[in-house]
């Protein structure tokens, strides 16, 4: 009688509250032991686990904007997307419903996510919300410079930019010629991301690609993390790979 092993790979998916490891993988035909279902029915029910604690995370970051934005772009850059598609879907429906009242003191960051996120499921959304980084004079207000996460959230919502949106020519420009300047820095931990950028935007990316440029990123691996977290990690690491 044959039995079944799980191959994959293990993703670490960062949320402003806690880390969550979920797996992507296949399941395949083999003859082994009994034992070894017993293990996959542990881990499958360990994994199902994990994703619904990433629902009640979606669930729980309604109405905390930038949480919500940080935790649907994780998901997808991760390419898990597919787990919770009622629950982005849903999500994403509820801010392009205000979409023209967010506040206007709303950063450069989550403006430029919101703006990818949304345009990039085909909702209707006006490139204007831009014009509020702009001078008097009709330039990028130069302050925005100092803002690296800005500049380079700013820079991937320009990739999804349609024909005759003149903002975001302007925008792409600005970005590109402010974050070259950054990648000779290598002290700065957004350097080898913003290379990586400029040389293909995430909308122009291959998912599994990405999903493992995600989880190298520096500013994420220097994150504190729990010494019973990271033992958890491991351990299922070890476990999944035996």
């Amino acid at each position: 009688m044959s039995q079944f092993l799980f191959k994959g790979l293990i993703i670490l998916l960062f949320t402003p509250q806690r880390i969550f490891v979920l797996t992507v993988g296949v399941i395949v035909s083999s003859p082994t032991l009994p034992d070894d279902a017993a293990a996959y029915e542990c881990k499958k029910q360990e994994i199902e686990e994990l994703k619904g604690q990433v629902r009640k995370e979606l669930k729980a970051s309604a109405g905390k904007s930038p949480e919500l934005l940080k935790l649907i772009d994780s998901i997808q850059l991760l390419g898990l997307a597919y787990h919770f598609e009622r629950e982005i879907q849903e999500a994403l429906k509820d801010m392009h419903g205000i979409y023209g009242l967010v506040d206007d003191k709303e950063d450069l960051t989550n403006a430029s996510l919101r703006f990818r996120l949304l345009r990039h499921e085909a909702y209707s959304v006006s490139s204007d919300v831009f014009s509020k980084f702009k001078d008097k004079e009709g330039n990028f207000e130069e302050s925005l410079i100092g803002d690296s996460l800005g500049m380079l959230a700013l820079y991937e919502a320009t990739h999804l930019m349609v024909h005759g949106e003149d903002i975001l020519e302007e925008a792409l420009a600005f970005t590109t010629t402010h974050l070259q300047s950054m990648v000779t820095d290598q002290n700065n931990p957004l350097a080898n991301r913003v290379i990586r950028a400029l040389n293909q935007p995430i909308h122009k990316g291959l998912t599994r690609l990405e999903a493992r440029h995600y989880i190298s990123r520096k500013e994420l691996a220097n994150q504190p993390i729990r010494t019973k977290k990271r033992a958890h990690v491991i351990n299922l690491h070890s476990s999944l790979q035996s």
